[in-house]
């Protein structure tokens, strides 16, 4: 299967380099084709998700780690795959986030369930906006250094 990354343009999809041209120059015209469409994800969104959760990090004492607290999260989103033990337990192991498993319409829904756990039950006394302020004041931050 060959992948490239295309623009929309005047109704139609357009490859964006030489290596999109070369893949379409090998269909023939006429000739059907499957397309599966996924939004690259932003990697501007992924540091805004870090921003969140070094927002959130210190205001809680359950977790020891960030790794261990994104874990926890997943888990109560449900973003995860049941096991079976061979004692019969079953847990659940957290998907991962990354830019290959999961595409930006995925990480978008993901990001807004996770913001709505963080303030309903991870800091439920703090609003969205003062929650989104305190993100944007860290994502400065990182521009700054």
């Amino acid at each position: 299967m060959t992948e490239f990354i295309a623009r929309r343009q005047m109704g139609a999809l357009r490859p964006i380099d030489a290596a999109g041209e070369e893949a379409l120059a090998d269909i023939p015209s006429g000739e059907l084709v499957r397309v599966k469409i996924s939004r690259p994800r932003n990697p501007g969104h992924h540091r805004k998700w870090r921003a969140l959760i070094a927002a959130i990090f210190p205001h809680q004492d359950t977790y020891p780690t960030e790794d261990l607290l994104i874990a926890a999260m997943k888990v109560a989103l449900g973003y995860g795959d049941t096991v079976k033990l061979p004692d019969g337990r079953q847990i659940i192991v957290p998907r991962s986030l990354s830019f290959a498993k999961l595409d930006q319409a995925g990480f978008d829904a993901f990001y807004a369930r996770a913001l709505k756990l963080i303030l309903e039950r991870i800091l439920p006394g703090v609003g969205k906006e003062e929650l989104e302020r305190e993100v944007e004041d860290i994502l400065a931050g990182y521009q700054n250094t």
